[in-house]
């Protein structure tokens, strides 16, 4: 009788680890964060007039991420958090001036993602959603040559400190150890803005917006970071 009841009890007391084992297994798989780097490339796309849209060259950035990420099944996650990206591109449509413009941004995405298996050691994802950026600094510096010509005219850069877009991408992540807690990411993303980010100038005071209207800019380039699970 003693023996069936340490059995009961033995029984019992395994049932519940495993069952708590599971749960921690379960949380664990839930959530995660990734720390990520990556290198970009941006330019400005500007709708001059109904038939007339210009662009700039595409010139190399920096991207800095730390992602939160929310797992609903073994195929679907949706990320939030934090991106800083700084870059630079170079405007003088009317040939008045070239100015090199420098720009520091905060990017908050929302990321749906599609994955081949989140628990797998190697997973492949796709991933897009939409993203609010803020403009934390800018700055304009002249590159053209000086002339003599007078003109009354006074070029500013008027930016709207917060503009809308879409995100969207590809990664693949490899488990560098058994228990599968940290993961190596590399992938790529883009992004394609929706709002206009000119902001009005003082017409009066013979300023002249050196970003025209209508202007949208667009990122693209690659990263590589590491996932944690928490």
């Amino acid at each position: 009788m003693n023996k069936y009841i340490l059995l009961f009890i033995l029984l019992n007391t395994s049932f519940f680890a495993n069952a708590q084992f599971v749960e921690v297994l379960e949380e664990v798989h839930n959530r995660n964060f990734q720390l990520q780097y990556g290198h970009i490339y941006s330019y400005m796309e500007s709708k001059i007039s109904e038939t007339t849209t210009e662009y700039t060259r595409p010139n190399k950035g920096y991207e800095i991420s730390v992602i939160y990420e929310r797992i609903l099944s073994r195929f679907f996650s949706i990320q939030s958090g934090m991106q800083y990206q700084s870059y630079n591109f170079q405007l003088g449509y009317d040939r008045k001036s070239l100015q090199d413009i420098e720009l520091e941004k905060i990017i908050v995405p929302l990321i749906f993602s599609y994955n081949s298996d989140l628990f797998k050691h190697v997973n492949f994802s796709l991933f897009s959603g939409p993203q609010m950026g803020t403009v934390v600094t800018s700055s304009m510096r002249s590159l053209s040559i000086p002339n003599n010509t007078r003109d009354t005219t006074i070029t500013v850069l008027a930016l709207n400190k917060v503009d809308f877009g879409i995100m969207y991408g590809a990664s693949v992540e490899i488990s560098v150890e058994k228990l599968k807690v940290v993961k190596l990411i590399i992938g790529g993303r883009g992004s394609y803005g929706l709002s206009n980010i000119s902001d009005d100038v003082d017409t009066e005071s013979n300023q002249w917006n050196i970003i025209p209207n209508n202007s949208t800019i667009k990122t693209f380039g690659g990263f590589m970071g590491l996932k944690f699970v928490l």
